[in-house]
């Protein structure tokens, strides 16, 4: 992120729910239909002000919530309002927020705040509602050192940005229990603004709609359904006259449309877009009842896109349309040490930049799009040596530029104009190899650095592979994001930090690692794992998150499945004959597709962990389940070999009743082409089996013979590479 220049923050605080304020006056009432964990939830509590160093913030389009005892707040609109720098990385659901020389990172769904490299537990986690990111802020803050304060009197959070836990307007009425020290001793502030974190281009669709939608005052409406037109345009339909709409486009290509005052009706509450290369599905909820009913259409794009919002003559529809745009001009200038590249067209052209190697050059591409009266580039610069421009498909234009040496860049909108911004990057000494898929390091004069000395924190689970040398190599690495966008790396961000500097590989899939070094150079290689390693395993805690499985007798089987496969990673880890890679290692919930997707992707066997339930109290034992694929025969092992083993160890460390192995069509099961096996350790619903189960003892003996099972069948099973 680019280093934060305004003061940021809106923090709020836990806010009790009392009828009259110490005042005696009725406080506002505030009244939603909530959509998180996957569950609709209807809330209602207090209005609550947020005021910044006595400043209200307002405007909000979702207002802050209380759930679980804390408050919650959208983090984008909130902290970009009070020149907070944030981002978003939609594959690994993290939130980025940069201030001054600090950069903290919150996940969606985990305990856990990563502080410039220092980790922060804290009791609740960040959410999506209503399809916001929104996170429990008063964490947030204390991160940052600023003051909060909470005054129920009037259900305001004060927030002072110096540090003081008492509202700036000179009030002396200061809680006896602050809940910020105002210091910031306990994170470490470097001082140096070279390891401030940057960010890639962020290039997102834009919403080229000509006009606004004006609102109106009709009797409430249903939306009825949602028309598509060859994947072209989408109709919303309604019943009778849309009063308003607004619209919003996250930081995630995700574009959500608000109808307020209309009841949804829709028969399908997702709708897949097959074909499509623009958007992958359309989602609709009910969003708010009162004080007014508003439906949420959200449309899940896939590519930077223009895109426009119309309303029918007798405002019964919405209409989604995608637009062509023609490219009327491309032109280049300078402005101080950068190239400034200017592509206009008759809508705003949305583009989307791969940087390319071997030589240097910049792939622009233009999506629906053609040539118009724009003329063969015939450009140069300070780091541009020469242009070209082609209708590349029927659907799309590329300029390519081709360049001195690699650039950072920036991509922004003006009217009808995006302008794309060529700088020299802050990193240096560097440079990829996209056609070997290699970082190569230079180790200056003085060999700074060897390979032996990089210390490698494989963070698969968040696509991220950080390599780290423990020397300032700031002076000659310099810091930044160098964007490289090809099949396995999204781009390298690197950063100095209390003398370790860290090169955070950013992965567009799971990736192995190679460091080699020659007298001049380091060689970081990226691989598949399957090129690096001979036995790998996928191990899947069941359920997470949202969903949180059976639960019965004080026990929740998310909980229970996690523990053992953590338990069971650690004892492979300490093995080191088999490298392992979870579905999750926290609270989180990876779809059932994407679990047996990665499965397949990465490893040679799955084993997905489970706590079973009945109806039937006493019901209880173990079971083991797998499906027959009808690549069986060509592994030359099979799913149900390998059932056969971890039911024989998992009833001899548990002394659990035999309920046998089973075949079932389970979607992780049926989807993966490896062995692959589903493990029911015990029932939840059982008092007697709950109560081994809640032990400390019981779910190592099942983490033990889970290990056991992995050893065993790799003994037998060679999976051909």
């Amino acid at each position: 992120m680019k280093k934060a220049k305004i003061i940021i923050f809106a923090i709020v605080v836990l806010a009790t729910a009392l009828i009259y304020s110490s005042f005696g006056f009725a406080r506002e009432a505030v009244n939603l239909k909530l959509v998180y964990d996957g569950i609709s939830h209807d809330y209602s509590n207090y209005k609550i002000t947020l005021k910044v160093d006595n400043v209200e913030v307002t405007n909000l389009t979702m207002p802050p919530v209380i759930i679980d005892d804390r408050t919650y707040v959208p983090v984008k609109e909130i902290f970009t309002k009070l020149g907070a720098v944030v981002d978003w990385k939609s594959n690994t659901k993290e939130i980025y927020i940069g201030y001054g020389d600090r950069m903290i990172i919150m996940q969606i769904g985990s305990g856990v705040i990563n502080n410039n490299g220092n980790i922060v537990l804290i009791p609740v986690a960040p959410r999506i509602v209503n399809d916001k990111t929104m996170i429990p802020v008063k964490y947030a803050a204390e991160a940052f050192g600023f003051g909060v304060h909470w005054d129920d009197a009037t259900k305001t959070v004060y927030i002072n940005t110096m540090g003081i836990n008492y509202p700036i307007n000179g009030s002396s009425n200061a809680p006896a229990d602050n809940t910020s020290s105002g210091s910031d001793s306990n994170y470490g502030d470097t001082g140096d603004s070279s390891s401030a974190y940057q960010p890639a281009a962020v290039e997102l669709s834009v919403d080229i709609s000509p006009n606004n939608i004006i609102a109106m005052n009709y009797p409430e409406t249903r939306i009825t359904s949602i028309e598509n037109r060859d994947n072209k345009s989408f109709v919303i339909k309604a019943d009778s006259e849309i009063s308003s709409v607004e619209k919003l486009l996250l930081e995630d290509n995700r574009f959500v449309l608000d109808i307020y005052n209309a009841e949804t009706a829709l028969p399908d509450k997702n709708l897949i877009i097959n074909g499509s290369p623009y958007i992958a599905q359309i989602r609709s909820a009910q969003n708010r009842i009162t004080p007014q009913k508003v439906t949420r259409i959200v449309f899940d794009l896939l590519e930077p896109t223009g895109f426009n919002v119309s309303i029918s003559p007798d405002r019964k529809s919405l209409i989604f349309s995608f637009e062509n745009n023609t490219i009327t001009d491309v032109r280049l200038s300078k402005t101080g040490n950068s190239d400034i590249l200017a592509i206009e067209g008759t809508s705003t052209p949305v583009v989307s930049v791969t940087p390319l190697t071997n030589p240097d050059r910049l792939a622009i591409d233009i999506p629906l799009s053609s040539l118009g009266t724009a003329k063969q580039p015939n450009l140069s610069g300070t780091y541009v040596i020469s242009a070209r421009m082609s209708q590349y498909t029927s659907s799309a234009v590329r300029i390519v530029l081709d360049l001195s040496t690699a650039v950072s860049y920036t991509v922004s909108n003006e009217n009808s104009t995006t302008i794309i911004k060529i700088s020299k990057p802050n990193y240096k000494n560097l440079s990829y190899n996209t056609a070997t898929k290699t970082l190569t390091v230079s180790k200056g004069s003085n060999a700074l650095f060897s390979a032996s000395s990089v210390h490698h924190t494989d963070m698969y689970y968040m696509y991220k592979y950080v390599l780290s040398v423990p020397l300032d190599l700031s002076e000659y690495v310099g810091y930044g994001e160098y964007i490289i966008k090809d099949d396995y790396v999204s781009s390298v961000e690197i950063n100095t930090l209390n003398g370790v500097t860290y090169f955070t590989v950013n992965e567009n899939r799971i990736l192995a690692v190679n460091v080699t070094e020659d007298q001049s150079n380091i060689y970081i290689k990226f691989l598949l794992p399957k090129e690096k390693y001979s036995k790998i395993l996928v191990l899947d805690a069941g359920h997470g998150y949202n969903d949180p499985g059976a639960h019965g007798n004080g026990l929740v089987e998310k909980n229970l499945t996690l523990d053992i496969v953590l338990k069971t990673i650690a004892l492979l880890e300490a093995d080191g004959s088999v490298k392992v890679y979870a579905t999750r290692v926290d609270d989180t919930y990876p779809d059932l597709n994407s679990r047996a997707a990665m499965a397949d992707e990465v490893g040679d066997i799955f084993v997905s962990v489970h706590i079973n339930s009945f109806t039937n109290p006493e019901k209880k034992g173990t079971e083991v389940y797998y499906y027959k694929h009808d690549n069986d025969d060509a592994l030359g092992f099979k799913s149900s070999q390998m059932a056969a083993i971890f039911q024989k160890n998992l009833l001899n460390f548990l002394g659990t009743d035999d309920r046998r192995i089973k075949s079932e069509e389970f979607l992780v099961l049926k989807r993966t082409h490896i062995p692959a096996v589903l493990c029911e350790v015990e029932f939840i619903s059982n008092p007697e089996a709950a109560a081994k189960l809640g032990t400390e003892s019981f779910r190592m003996a099942a983490a033990q013979s889970i290990y056991t099972s992995i050893i065993e069948t790799f003994s037998i099973y060679h999976p051909a590479r």
